[in-house]
């Protein structure tokens, strides 16, 4: 284990999740002591999740349109791409594997990864506390940038065994003691997540610790999650599974739009072109603005060859295509539509025909609410990147703070692009903050 110096410059990294991870192994590499402090038991944990526990970390196609903060986000992760993190991650022990564009470690397992992060940031010397929660920081020197960070530490006591008369061991868990401390460091760096999935860390605690810094916070709110929606009808659809195309409509104009599996449920609508444009509902809703989704189902199924296969077929041919649930609910709101023209001109079955077929292209949910933060995958929101310098992501309002990964106002689509923005943003942040003190 390579042993670092009382005298090396010190970085302390706040929070031990990918871009913590990347951030302390980076600034350890490039010279500096190092230190990470981690409020969970464990570290990693969030990394654990991805993927269904896979581990999509990276994906080759890389663009603008994956990000939120899109030119922000592609400026950092050009400075560290994806050729440089899969390199970086053969260096380490994972051998990639990819699939359709997607990368996973060769034993499908994301808790390689967190072992092989741990080892490596180990072997170079980085000290992590876990079970350790930061509760200030303080610039003590503005020449020279020394920070002061306070801390509060979980001291847990031995578990206990007791024996039971019958023989049997009854397990209890010892007492946990708060110890509280502080830490002094040349340069910090914040890690620390925002607040989508809470229970792995991410509980939004770093936005308090950026304020205190002076940073401002864009609202933070769910993302890569499900939408809730107001219409009865839903309860009859849980289960459904269905190619579609989903429409973000804003004051009925259209905000975004994805092709994928949509999964409908009781509340609303699920599945990855959901959740790659519930960012857009969110922040809709959030500024009390009117937010619908039209859902269009097999949009690979184009209007002309549609509209021929139903009149050559009549209404059998809907059998063929919808599942039961949803031509019910065709039917229903078909149904409905007839009773409110009644006096229209057109033949009734005629009327009822094309309203169905109107409904499979056309069908509008209103959109109520987006799952909470304990059901997201991302945040969006967070530090704006105004106040941040795009080409070392250190804070343009307090010099020697770094920022990475999810804390920022950056959120990927699915498919391994917000690991790679915490890969690169962590890589990019220790690497600059080691080598702007050891430059003084």
């Amino acid at each position: 284990m390579k042993v670092q110096k009382k005298n090396q410059i010190h970085t302390i990294v706040v929070g031990a999740g990918a871009s913590g991870l990347l951030a302390a192994i980076s600034a350890a590499r490039a010279g500096a002591r190092v230190t990470v402090l981690e409020q969970k038991e464990k570290i990693g944990k969030k990394i654990l999740a991805t993927g269904n526990g896979h581990c999509n970390f990276t994906n080759a196609h890389m663009d603008m349109a994956s990000y939120h903060g899109n030119s922000f986000a592609m400026g950092v992760i050009e400075q560290f791409n994806v050729a440089q993190t899969l390199q970086f991650f053969q260096e380490i022990g994972i051998f990639p594997h990819e699939r359709n564009g997607y990368y996973y470690p060769v034993s499908e397992q994301a808790q390689s990864v967190v072992t092989l992060l741990e080892q490596e940031a180990r072997h170079l010397g980085v000290v992590i506390k876990t079970d350790t929660r930061v509760e200030n920081i303080q610039q003590i020197q503005k020449k020279g940038d020394l920070f002061q960070i306070s801390i509060v530490t979980a001291r847990k006591s031995n578990v206990k065994e007791t024996i039971k008369k019958n023989g049997k061991k009854k397990v209890t868990a010892g007492e946990i003691r708060y110890e509280k401390g502080q830490l002094t460091g040349d340069r910090v760096i914040l890690a620390c997540g925002g607040k989508a999935s809470p229970a792995l860390g991410s509980d939004g605690s770093g936005y308090e610790l950026a304020r205190l810094l002076g940073h401002t916070i864009v609202k933070p709110l769910p993302a890569l999650t499900g939408i809730r929606c107001g219409e009865s009808w839903f309860k009859q659809l849980a289960g459904v599974r269905i190619s579609a195309r989903v429409t973000i409509l804003v004051d009925g104009k259209c905000a975004a739009s994805e092709e994928g599996e949509l999964q409908l449920t009781d509340y609303g609508i699920s599945g990855i072109p959901v959740f790659q444009v519930s960012r857009y509902a969110a922040r809709a809703l959030e500024e009390g603005r009117n937010v619908q989704a039209e859902l269009c189902f097999y949009p690979e199924i184009s209007d002309e060859v549609l509209s021929v296969y139903l009149k050559n077929h009549e209404e059998s041919a809907y059998c063929g295509l919808y599942p039961d649930k949803l031509l019910q609910v065709f039917q229903q709101l078909a149904s409905q539509e007839m009773d409110a023209n009644i006096n229209s001109g057109m033949n009734g079955m005629n009327r009822k025909q094309k309203k169905i077929q109107d409904l499979t292209r056309h069908l509008l949910c209103t959109c109520q609410a987006v799952n909470g933060f304990d059901r997201a995958q991302v945040t969006c929101g967070g530090v704006t990147l105004k106040e941040i310098n795009p080409d070392t992501l250190e804070s343009k309002k307090c010099p020697g703070v770094y920022f990475a990964g999810e804390l920022l106002d950056v959120d990927g689509i699915c498919g391994g692009y917000n690991l790679q923005w915490a890969w690169s943003s962590g890589w990019i942040a220790g690497q600059a903050a080691a080598k702007s003190c050891l430059a003084e």
